[in-house]
């Protein structure tokens, strides 16, 4: 399953660099469904680890890299 993910994100990369608009859509979608599908395969729910992970993002400190992502300091 994460070798077809990896797939997918890489044509995602593809369409990206190509600024395909309509193929980042359907690449995007590709690797979340098959991002549900892996988690689910462990019983996990995608939603309830994305909220999880969410609240411990929230209450770290962060450092801007200019580049509309970030790395926590804390």
């Amino acid at each position: 399953m994460l070798e077809r993910i990896l797939l997918e994100t890489t044509e995602l990369l593809e369409a990206i660099e190509e600024n395909n608009i309509k193929e980042i859509g359907k690449e995007t979608a590709d690797v979340v469904i098959l991002l549900y599908r892996l988690l689910d395969q462990y019983g996990f729910d995608l939603n309830k680890e994305i909220n999880e992970k969410m609240t411990i993002n929230r209450a770290r400190k962060w450092k801007s890299k200019g580049d509309g992502t970030g790395s926590h300091i804390i």
